[in-house]
């Protein structure tokens, strides 16, 4: 680990000194006004839940700019880039406040851990670092790691040798259930460069019980095997082959599990157990058709108050990513948009924070859009090309398309939280009424995309359907 005493000095000053009181919300609020005005939602269901959850959270800021006395910073952050990584890249003064201070208070918990262990010698490094609990520092990797940030040098800490060093004696007390191991195995595989060994594919593995669930789970509620299935599904392509068929059987039990806690009005519980268990199919690629995918999304909405939030903070931040469409496993597609806009890979002059990205357009590219009409089926479909240059999003690459189809194309969308929301094409627009929608395929297995034509960016030759269905 870098600089071990000198970060230590530092850990040590911040975790017994007392930060200054921040500016007053309300000059703030005036810089920042333009980024932070609400905007309409589309005519959705979804995407009118994921906004006004996402504004609600954002109320919840406080005056240090953390959420919950810093107990739920990193969760909030986490749960925020999967909904929408342009809300980092925005580079809004709030948001940059909050993930400073997300940092500062990583800083002090490892202020504190120095304190009560001792600073000093290489040796007392591990006695110190093992204080801190699994499942806050694999939250905390999440939301770095979501931030670009280097958590392999954060401030001088290599934060995924420190978690891994922090698995290893498991069980124990205070870290004995795979709710939190699911945690920090999902930290490891999204931060890369082979973290996931075989010894903790097995760890997740050995704690199922014969019919794939696990001991902490309920009669109602698979919510530990939902965090397993995700993490696994991560974790799978560190599986050697010579394990492979054990753990294709295990993992499958373990998916069982979760569908057979399915409820008959399409819930697995509260709204918590069905958002999670909605993520795990998800990330496990099980067809939705095969357990009411729709149906369990629509009971998770239902358990959304008026004031827009799900219960508390923490059944937002955890129900939120299934409404952007995502799951725990998601940070490496939110990661693509540190690389896309030019992150400094080498964050060692500021610490492991984010570097100030640049932006030098690529050479152009060609991606084929299809117009197709799912409900009135003889209705043509209509191809155009559109070239842009390389790093351009997909929105850009319509507004191409658009100029240059001399009015075969058209398109009309709007500004929201989230970006540009598609809401017409080619006169055929959204109906909320009868709940028909635009959504977006990408390549001939015409696979959902995971977010809005801001967050998409095509490669050369890509096939890009805009289609037009019933929810």
């Amino acid at each position: 680990m870098k600089g071990f005493v000198s970060i230590c000095l530092l850990l040590l000053a911040l975790s017994s000194t007392v930060i200054a009181k921040p500016p007053r919300r309300y000059d703030l609020e005036l810089e920042d006004a333009t980024s932070q005005t609400p905007t309409a939602c589309v005519d959705d269901d979804v995407t009118c839940a994921l906004l006004d959850a996402t504004k609600w959270l954002l109320q919840q800021q406080e005056e240090d700019w953390g959420w919950n006395g810093g107990i739920s910073t990193s969760s909030v952050v986490l749960a925020m880039q999967l909904a929408n990584e342009s809300w980092y890249h925005g580079k809004a003064l709030k948001t940059q406040l909050g993930i400073k201070q997300l940092e500062i208070e990583l800083l002090a918990e490892l202020g504190r851990s120095a304190k009560l262990s001792g600073c000093g010698t290489s040796s007392q490094r591990h006695s110190r670092l093992a204080k801190i609990s699994v499942g806050r520092l694999a939250l905390y990797i999440l939301a770095l790691e979501s931030t670009c940030h280097d958590t392999r040098d954060f401030y001088g800490n290599d934060l995924v040798e420190l978690l891994e060093h922090n698995m290893r004696r498991f069980p124990r007390e205070g870290f004995n259930n795979h709710f939190q191991y699911s945690l920090g195995v999902l930290a490891l595989c999204q931060s890369g460069d082979g973290s996931v060994k075989l010894k903790h594919i097995r760890e997740l593995l050995a704690g199922q019980r014969e019919d794939g669930c696990y001991r902490f789970d309920g009669e109602v509620g698979p919510d530990v095997a939902s965090l397993s299935v995700m993490a696994l599904s991560c974790a799978k392509a560190s599986v050697p082959a010579s394990f492979r068929s054990r753990f294709v059987q295990k993992f499958n039990n373990t998916v069982s599990c979760i569908r057979s806690k399915q409820q008959e009005d399409g819930s697995f519980g509260n709204g918590i157990s069905t958002a999670l268990a909605s993520q795990a199919l998800k990330a496990a690629n099980i067809p939705p058709s095969l357990w009411r995918a729709d149906v369990a999304l629509q009971r998770v909405l239902e358990t959304q108050h008026e004031d827009s939030h799900f219960g508390n903070l923490g059944a937002t931040v955890q129900i939120l990513p299934l409404l952007a469409n995502r799951h725990y496993g998601s940070v490496e597609d939110v990661k693509m948009a540190c690389n896309i806009q030019g992150t400094d890979s080498d964050n060692s002059q500021s610490g492991g924070a984010p570097s100030v990205p640049t932006e030098q357009p690529g050479p152009p590219i060609t991606i084929q859009i299809l117009i197709e009409n799912g409900i009135d089926t003889e209705e043509p479909s209509v191809t155009v090309s559109a070239t842009a240059p390389a790093g351009s999003t997909l929105f850009q690459f319509l507004q191409e398309a658009m100029a240059s189809s001399e009015g075969a194309f058209s398109f009309e969308s709007k500004m929201t939280d989230f970006g540009n929301s598609m809401t017409s094409f080619n006169g055929l627009a959204n109906d909320g009424v009868n709940h028909r929608y635009w959504s977006i395929l990408i390549g001939s297995d015409r696979e959902s995309a995971s977010t809005g034509t801001d967050g998409i960016f095509p490669e050369d030759g890509g096939e890009y359907i805009f289609y037009y269905r019933s929810y």
